[in-house]
């Protein structure tokens, strides 16, 4: 795997985005993987934010490269509630 993205979460996790594997994975320290959300496309960035930092913002393309996916308008912005805020400064 890959981590391209990564913010960090209560509890002592992280969550880190999977370009390779289409997904976020929330971690904890020792690589202990507690939570998983599938994207339809890679996953490139995370972010926890919103009013209560609940909401985790997927930055999702089809490809990493800008010569195949500039202009396309392909990517976007995916949002998923999750149980754990985050926490610190990203």
């Amino acid at each position: 795997m890959r981590c391209l993205g990564c913010c960090y979460a209560a509890e002592g996790g992280i969550w880190f985005a999977d370009a390779v594997g289409n997904a976020a994975l929330r971690v904890l320290e020792g690589g202990k993987i507690t939570h998983r959300v599938e994207t339809e496309m890679g996953c490139f960035a995370c972010m926890l934010g919103g009013e209560d930092r609940r909401t985790l913002f997927l930055v999702t393309a089809p490809d990493s490269h800008p010569h195949r996916v500039g202009g396309t308008g392909a990517g976007r912005i995916d949002t998923v509630r999750v149980d754990v805020p985050g926490t610190g400064m990203p």
